[in-house]
C-alpha cells in the first residue's frame, strides 16, 4: 500500500490540502467508513460523538478498526458513541510529540512510507 491508499476527511480544507501534498485521496466521513478498514480519529474528545453518531449504521455494518487519539475517552465510551462493538486502539501522542520523540511500531514492507506519512500528518496538525 502507498499514500494513494489513504483517504483523508475533514470539515475544513486542511485535509484536502494535506491530501494533495501527500498524494492521498480526499473525501467525506461517509466515504472513509465505506472505503477504509482502519480509521484514524484525529479529533478532539468533545467532537467524537458529533463525528461518530451519523456514521453508526455504516460502522455497525463494516466494523472497521478505529484508532483514536482523543485524550481521556475510554474504549468503552468510543464504542457507545459508535453504537456498536468495534475494535479500537487508543494512542496518546501528546507528550511524545511535545518533546519531539516518537515511539511507534510499524509492520510490513511499507514501514518507511508509513512512518514518513505519520510524521508529516502529525506535523501538519501541529502535534
Amino acid at each position: 500500500k502507498t499514500t494513494k491508499d489513504i483517504l483523508l476527511a475533514d470539515v475544513s480544507d486542511n485535509a484536502k490540502n494535506l491530501a494533495a501534498e501527500l498524494c492521498c485521496m480526499h473525501g467525506d466521513n461517509n466515504e472513509v467508513v465505506t472505503a477504509c478498514e482502519r480509521i484514524f480519529l484525529a479529533v478532539k474528545p468533545n467532537m467524537l460523538e458529533t463525528v461518530l453518531s451519523p456514521l453508526r449504521p455504516m460502522l455497525e455494518k463494516k466494523k472497521p478498526l478505529l484508532i483514536s487519539m482523543a485524550a481521556g475517552v475510554e474504549i468503552r465510551k468510543i464504542q457507545q458513541m459508535a453504537g456498536t462493538d468495534l475494535p479500537i486502539i487508543r494512542i496518546m501522542p501528546n507528550t511524545p510529540v511535545a518533546v519531539g520523540k516518537f515511539g511507534r511500531a510499524t509492520l510490513g514492507e511499507e514501514a518507511n512510507k508509513t512512518i514518513y506519512f505519520q510524521y508529516v500528518l502529525l506535523k501538519r496538525i501541529n502535534f
